[in-house]
């Protein structure tokens, strides 16, 4: 299930992330290994963090890929986990309920509203998880995309 898509001016949110490239065909596959290495729930350690946020930052041969949780007291960074933040100004968004398989119709959503409306979009997304829910029904993702300046 789909929320409307909305226009919103979001802030930036620091972030505690492991980072890697990725290519579409091999996005699911990197985002399973990296969440198996539990690099940044070992450097945080007992930190209180937030929820889990993916960065996607898009080049001309693949992803820039940003993976890690939101911090609410600062965070040094070590070797693999860096400090990093959710990009902040004028986005489009939409909430997905439901199975994590089927959050494509999220972004698909998203850029079906970017060609009715003429948006131009700046490229980076994020996905921001709710919280964990044993019943894949009533998981909650919201999905963001950065807008190009007006």
């Amino acid at each position: 299930m789909l929320s409307s898509v909305t226009v919103e001016v979001v802030e930036e949110k620091p972030l505690a992330v492991v980072k890697f490239r990725a290519t579409p065909e091999n996005l699911t596959q990197k985002i399973g290994e990296a969440l198996a290495e539990s690099a940044v729930y070992k450097a945080i350690g007992s930190l209180h963090y937030g929820l889990n946020t993916i960065v996607y930052h898009p080049s001309d041969d693949g992803l820039n890929v940003e993976l890690g949780v939101q911090m609410d007291v600062p965070f040094e960074g070590t070797d693999t986990v860096k400090r990093s933040i959710t990009p902040a100004g004028r986005v489009v968004r939409v909430v997905h309920t439901g199975p994590y398989s089927e959050l494509g119709q999220a972004h698909e959503a998203i850029q079906s509203w970017r060609r009715e409306n003429g948006e131009a979009l700046e490229g980076t997304s994020w996905e921001i998880y709710g919280h964990w829910n044993d019943d894949p029904a009533k998981l909650e993702t919201t999905v963001f995309y950065l807008t190009e300046p007006r």
